[in-house]
């Protein structure tokens, strides 16, 4: 298993990691959590962004990755909510 680099806001993974890999590496440290992903592409490369009760957690691309501190994580939960929050005491147009 690759060794990964650790910092108080994220580990990022040494060398090449598998997105299977880095699926079970969340799956394990947010196992009592509902997890989601989603695919997005930027600048011609594919990624996927993972979510923790609808708060970013990760980002898989090409073979690297990076998993955030649980304390980011609480914070991009928090801001989730609150958009959420705010997003629902405005009327915003369904056709732009």
């Amino acid at each position: 298993m690759n060794n990964t680099q650790n910092n108080s806001d994220a580990h990022r993974f040494d060398g090449t990691v598998s997105l299977a890999v880095f699926r079970n590496k969340i799956e394990s440290l947010y196992s009592d959590c509902s997890i989601t992903t989603e695919k997005h592409s930027e600048h011609g490369s594919d990624l996927t962004l993972f979510y923790v009760n609808d708060g970013h957690c990760g980002t898989w691309q090409a073979g690297s990755g990076v998993i955030f501190s649980v304390s980011r994580v609480e914070r991009n939960i928090k801001t989730s909510r609150d958009l959420t929050d705010f997003m629902s005491t405005i009327d915003v147009p369904k056709d732009l």
